[in-house]
């Protein structure tokens, strides 16, 4: 029985650390494809049409709904007087990613915000060749093709381990990157 007890103390600190490693790793693939599908979300927006594709708060915005950040009748109400240009409506935080809360969810029982994550949009025109074009004034030189307009919506934050492991830093960047071709 002694014998029994021992390899209990020696094995359950290993099984309960595997346990907290396992769900940290399960906390973090969730935060990342949170970002990927918030990315995703914001280029599918500005990629509809030219003009969405200019409309850089709007694809903020679509990103941070799809975080859980806004509710849909506050993304509204914000691409409304966005729309209409009546009201500046610039959120607070679109700096670097300052959170210390691992982001992505009250997963810690910690209110997440928009100050948590970096939202970073570009509009970038190519031709059919493949050289760099202006997209407001630029045209495509004949041979070249036509102008093709591109969003990118790259997100970001920093997830916090719920425990230091030896070897891994307690605070991971996480980023994601999607790239839509608007039509």
């Amino acid at each position: 029985m002694k014998f029994y007890n021992r390899i209990l103390q020696i094995f359950l600190p290993f099984v309960f650390l595997l346990m907290i490693g396992a769900v940290d790793f399960g906390r973090m693939w969730t935060v990342s494809t949170r970002l990927s599908d918030a990315a995703y979300a914001g280029a599918a927006y500005g990629a509809q049409t030219a003009e969405t594709a200019k409309d850089t708060q709007g694809i903020r915005e679509v990103a941070l709904h799809e975080l859980g950040l806004l509710s849909v009748e506050r993304a509204a109400l914000m691409l409304d007087a966005a729309a209409t240009q009546t009201v500046a409506v610039t959120p607070d935080g679109f700096g670097a990613a300052k959170g210390e809360n691992g982001g992505g969810g009250d997963i810690e029982g910690k209110a997440v915000s928009v100050d948590d994550y970096e939202i970073l949009v570009d509009r970038y025109c190519r031709c059919e060749d493949d050289s760099s074009v202006d997209c407001d004034t630029g045209t495509c030189t004949a041979g070249s093709g036509s102008r093709r307009t591109y969003v990118q919506v790259r997100i970001g934050t920093n997830f916090t381990t719920i425990f230091d492991y030896p070897g891994i830093p307690p605070v991971i960047a996480l980023e994601r990157e999607a790239r839509l071709r608007a039509r």
